[in-house]
């Protein structure tokens, strides 16, 4: 499990914005190959096959068809509560198999097995794609199995993630999102009297004039680690097309490192840092929390859960420090909305019965007190349209950003998220690109040497893994 994984599930947070994980980085799992490995379809049907799980969770009715799932939230063990009190013919068997990279470790040896796998797992969206590459999959076409009549219930965003860009199939049900904005230090704008940036040109210019005010931190922090801002999303943003990869051809991927969007990005936080307007620390480290705590950020542009970090550092010890949401700085009117991380509930292919395990992924998170059960005790941002929607949780003040209606700001972000297409491989993608990015930015090395070297690498690697380049 990655440092940043860990503080997403170590934190306490309260209600009103945050999201699991979401991103975190999958490098402990292993990559799926276009030749895929051995494993049967899905479409079992055995009802009595976990009659003797064991199980973390007591369950409510010894008597009813038992559906084993490993999930990692916090929060997990109460909405699998929820669902065994509510529903006399089926029961949840619930096991803590470990959390994101450790859980996909475990799942990835019991693909090779053929044995050992749960009926339902959480996934997080960038890794779903490695599961389903090739002629063999380890996942259950949930289209099969009516997950098309609950397709609208969720943003187009999430939905993407789970179809990995397809209208024909749905390898898991969306439970939540990580809507990217700008989390930003009021107290410091407002003492310098420096204007809140809405755009990038205005971002660069707020950091030279905090500057020239005499603030001697700095106005935000290139951070390429892991599935960070910078690695992903900053790119997005500027309808750059970094990966293209769909279910409906899984043995074919586009890789475009090289536009122009792409290089406009890069140069833009190359420039900053030489400019001495922005830091380049890597998240979750000694330094990164020490600029932290010391106020040396103005602003950090980031996913919604990352208020559980900062009430890790605890800003109240920070005198004077106030936390606040806006929109993210946009490079024009045709920006993207932007999200890091998310999950879903997906059906393996070793699922005992395939359509009461459907019905488990589809109903864990399905009705109101399970969605706030989510959003209290699993941190969770939800993707559920009707949940971003409502008065209660539009009117929400979150305490922690001085009584903020956050998600006034966040929900909007949340459900125009359209998807953004990860690769098969996408950890190796991440260990390519990230030394590169950083390189650039820190050490000034050439922008458009650098992309042209992401590609290539990217690239190679696909096709040793007998991907075709689109």
């Amino acid at each position: 499990m990655t440092k940043e994984l860990k503080m997403k599930i170590r934190k306490s947070i309260i209600s009103t914005v945050s999201v699991l994980c979401i991103a975190a980085m999958v490098s402990a799992c292993g990559n799926g190959g276009a030749a895929g490995a051995n494993n049967a379809a899905g479409g079992n049907n055995d009802p009595h096959a976990n009659d003797n799980a064991e199980c973390t969770n007591v369950i409510k009715n010894e008597d009813a068809e038992k559906v084993t799932l490993w999930a990692w939230s916090p929060g997990v063990a109460e909405a699998v509560d929820h669902f065994n009190e509510t529903h006399d013919d089926l029961q949840i068997c619930w096991t803590q198999a470990g959390v994101g990279g450790d859980e996909y470790t475990k799942f990835t040896t019991a693909n090779k097995a053929g044995k050992g796998a749960p009926d339902v797992i959480q996934l997080e969206y960038e890794v779903i794609g490695q599961y389903v590459a090739g002629s063999t999959k380890y996942l259950v076409d949930l289209m099969d199995y009516g997950a098309g009549d609950v397709k609208d219930l969720y943003t187009d965003g999430a939905w993407n993630s789970i179809s990995l860009g397809s209208d024909e199939h749905a390898y898991g049900i969306p439970i939540d999102i990580g809507p990217v904005a700008m989390i930003y230090r009021k107290d410091i704008f407002d003492k310098y009297g420096v204007e809140i940036p809405t755009t990038w040109d205005e971002y660069e210019q707020a950091g030279k004039d905090l500057k020239a005010a005499g603030y001697t931190g700095y106005i935000g922090n290139f951070s390429s680690g892991g599935t960070n801002f910078h690695n992903v999303a900053a790119f997005a943003q500027n309808n750059a097309v970094l990966y293209d990869y769909t279910s409906d051809d899984p043995t074919e991927i586009g890789i475009d490192w090289e536009s122009d969007e792409a290089k406009q990005v890069l140069e833009y936080w190359q420039r900053l840092y030489q400019e001495g307007l922005i830091a380049a620390d890597d998240a979750y480290t000694n330094d990164w929390y020490k600029n932290l705590n010391d106020g040396n950020y103005a602003t950090l542009i980031w996913a919604s859960w990352i208020e559980g970090n900062l009430l890790g550092v605890d800003a109240d010890k920070v005198e004077g420090a106030e936390w606040r949401i806006a929109n993210p700085p946009v490079w024009d009117e045709n920006s993207s909305s932007m999200n890091l991380g998310g999950s879903s509930l997906a059906v393996t292919t070793q699922a005992k019965h395939t359509e009461a395990a459907a019905k488990v992924a589809m109903g864990l998170y399905s009705d109101d007190e399970s969605w706030n059960i989510a959003i209290e005790k699993g941190s969770m941002y939800p993707s559920a349209k009707k949940v971003l929607e409502s008065d209660e949780f539009l009117n929400r003040e979150d305490a922690f950003y001085g009584g903020q209606k956050v998600n006034e700001i966040l929900a909007p972000i949340a459900s125009s998220y359209k998807g953004f297409n990860y690769t098969p491989f996408q950890s190796k993608a991440y260990e390519l690109q990230q030394p590169l990015l950083l390189e650039a930015v820190k050490e000034g090395a050439d922008v458009d040497s650098t992309l042209k070297e992401i590609d290539t690498q990217v690239t190679d690697y696909a096709e040793q893994q007998g991907y075709t380049i689109k």
